[in-house]
């Protein structure tokens, strides 16, 4: 990143440039991605919009449940 340095108008001063923004094209509905990345981070946005329509309750069970199953998974649960 670096530290830069741009000339002001009309002035003999310089500040340093201390951040950089870069900005993702909005990709409009119907619009196909370009590359699979994109194609990725639109699936990945979907499905966050998805769980943040279904209600709190039903989204954390499914996520206890998951973490049972990882536990399970690596031997660390306990049997019942």
């Amino acid at each position: 990143m670096g530290s830069e340095s741009r000339q002001l108008a009309n002035q003999e001063r310089t500040i340093p440039l201390r951040y950089r923004v870069f900005v993702a094209s909005i990709q409009q509905p119907g619009d196909t991605p370009k590359d699979p990345a994109a194609a990725a981070e639109a699936v990945r946005v979907q499905r966050l919009r998805d769980d943040a329509r279904r209600p709190m309750s039903i989204n954390l069970a499914e996520g206890i449940a998951l973490s049972h199953k990882l536990m399970q998974f690596v031997g660390t649960a306990r049997p019942q």
